[in-house]
């Protein structure tokens, strides 16, 4: 009951959760960004010695791949939303009032030798106490996994994927020079 009142655990697992929804939100737009570098230079066509190119023909199955894994990361986010509203809500007073009362139940049925009460009243305290913690012991092992296996290899993804975005903005500011290119974006 004193975790549940002072709410030091749902705090620990909320401020995971937003540094969680940080990151992933930094991922998704670095994802978005290169999708929509790519989706610019799809209608590009650059003239080199009597060949054109068609930079979105080769830059296709890339941005296949980019949407995809921005669908990922939308429902990753979606997940994450949902885990910190019911660490909300299972956060509230109510909630430990709610707690505190059954587990109030529970010591009197219990003093007074009143077994059936007791046994009921026992079993709706184990589930108010498993709603009440869980979503935060799911936090905190996600927060282990993602620190013992995830983390290095996130960051050094996440530094590719920003990377390759330069790359494709440096392409893009390339093919600028093209007249067509410029005609188009003035077209768009």
């Amino acid at each position: 009951l004193i975790l549940a009142w002072t709410n030091v655990i749902d705090t620990a697992a909320i401020k995971y959760v937003n540094k969680s929804l940080l990151d992933a939100g930094l991922i998704l737009a670095t994802a978005r960004g290169i999708n929509a570098v790519i989706s610019v230079l799809q209608g590009t066509e650059i003239d080199a010695f009597f060949v054109t190119v068609t930079i979105g023909e080769l830059l296709d199955p890339i941005n296949d791949l980019i949407e995809r894994f921005s669908a990922i990361m939308l429902g990753a986010l979606g997940a994450l939303f949902m885990l910190k509203l019911m660490l909300e809500i299972v956060g509230h007073a109510a909630f430990s009032i709610l707690l505190s009362g059954v587990a109030v139940v529970a010591i009197v049925a219990l003093a007074l030798n009143r077994r059936e009460l007791y046994q009921i009243s026992a079993k709706l305290l184990f589930i108010a106490i498993i709603l009440r913690f869980g979503l935060a012991l799911v936090a905190f092992t996600i927060e282990v996994v993602d620190e013992t296996f995830l983390i290095d290899q996130g960051n050094a993804q996440h530094q590719t994927m920003k990377s390759y975005r330069d790359k494709l903005m440096e392409l893009e500011r390339t093919a600028g020079a093209n007249p067509r290119f410029e005609k188009q974006i003035e077209t768009i």
